[in-house]
């Protein structure tokens, strides 16, 4: 079911892409990287699911220390990088940062994140591994790695509420009515995710 609503997703987003090409000539950076991250959360899922497949049949999965290939491993590296890519197209919007026309501070802002989310999530996949036993256990609450990734997310949802505020502070400031609405509607979206 996962498997379907993201694809259907995935052909909403990218029909989103071709509407925007089609009538600007061009897309956003922020469209095609969640876009991206859609289709990462995509492959990750479906090797999940050959994953969960394989081990259903031979209560082995398919992992490297069964000599096949690391579906379960790759499932976890790709959600990985889709919720890297989604964290940093969130703040940086949430945040007021441009992602293309951008001041140098601003991308140094917004490649700060990337480098810190990421490799605090490398870190707790490793990290999380000690833990495996039949199923992947990096989103497990059982044991601190997991539970300091939520608190990850927690923070990110706070980052990006001190953002928006201060991004509709500045929009404010303009008279923009729609960067505003835009604003609030987005800050509810990025905090539900």
């Amino acid at each position: 079911l996962a498997l379907m609503c993201l694809g259907a997703a995935l052909v909403f987003a990218v029909g989103g892409l071709q509407g925007q090409l089609k009538r600007f000539g061009q897309c956003h950076l922020s469209a095609v990287a969640v876009s991206a991250a859609l289709a990462l959360q995509f492959v990750a899922v479906l090797c999940e699911l050959i994953h969960l497949m394989a081990f259903a049949t031979d209560g082995k999965g398919m992992r490297w220390r069964h000599g096949r290939l690391p579906l379960d491993f790759w499932s976890d590296t790709l959600q990985n990088l889709s919720e890297l890519v989604a964290v940093v197209v969130v703040l940086s919007v949430g945040s007021g940062w441009t992602l293309v026309d951008g001041t140098f501070r601003e991308m140094k802002k917004v490649g700060a994140a990337a480098a810190g989310v990421a490799g605090f999530q490398f870190l707790m996949e490793m990290l999380g591994r000690r833990y495996q036993e039949d199923f992947s256990s990096f989103h497990d609450h059982d044991h601190w790695p997991g539970k300091l990734l939520m608190l990850l997310r927690c923070a990110c949802c706070g980052a990006v509420a001190v953002g928006t505020k201060r991004a509709l502070k500045k929009v404010g400031g303009t008279n923009d009515a729609s960067a505003s609405t835009f604003l609030k509607r987005f800050f509810c979206a990025a905090c539900v995710w």
